[in-house]
């Protein structure tokens, strides 16, 4: 059963630990760990950018991260 890491400097929680392959895996993150100046642009899986909060699960381990963007003023 594959598992689900978190990676970078804003930690990302899932809706679960290990998935099977197909399972859908929501993610979300702490807003208060993101640093002054930044906001939250989207998350990656295993470094490929997704749409939204969810992903279907493959059968490999993953890595799952925030990227942040710097405020415009």
């Amino acid at each position: 059963r594959p598992t689900i890491t978190s990676q970078g400097e804003v930690k990302v929680t899932t809706s679960q630990k290990r998935g099977w392959k197909g399972d859908v895996i929501t993610l979300a993150h702490s807003k208060a760990a993101i640093p002054e100046g930044y906001e939250f642009s989207h998350y990656t899986v295993n470094g490929e950018p997704i749409e939204g909060n969810t992903f279907i699960m493959p059968e490999v381990d993953v890595e799952v991260s925030v990227v942040l963007v710097p405020i415009s003023e």
